[in-house]
């Protein structure tokens, strides 16, 4: 989870500064870990459900939308749906009893 609060941090990073390349990046690279996540099964006593679940529910629509907005350097889009990106990292911790790991 570290990795991707890291890219979840250059991607707010990448997109105050519209540098749209690296906001692909970043999308990007937080996809890759959680494909990774998924495909070695990693998981944490802490997670309610399996996190193929949580990725499900709260990271695959606001990444595919990233993705879309940083390939048409829509800024609107880019910021509205970080906003989505964090809120909806923020409500996978409060379900999973973690509501102390806040993202800003």
């Amino acid at each position: 989870m570290l990795q991707i609060k890291y890219h979840h941090d250059s991607l707010g990073k990448s997109i105050l500064e519209k540098d749209y390349l690296r906001a692909a990046y970043e999308v990007d690279e937080i996809k890759e870990i959680t494909e990774k996540i998924e495909q070695l099964h990693i998981t944490n006593d802490k997670l309610q459900k399996p996190f193929a679940i949580f990725y499900d529910k709260y990271l695959q629509s606001p990444l595919n939308v990233l993705a879309d907005a940083a390939a048409k350097k829509d800024d609107a889009s880019l910021k509205t749906n970080f906003q989505s990106l964090t809120s909806n990292c923020n409500s996978c911790h409060q379900e999973n009893n973690m509501p102390f790991m806040k993202i800003q």
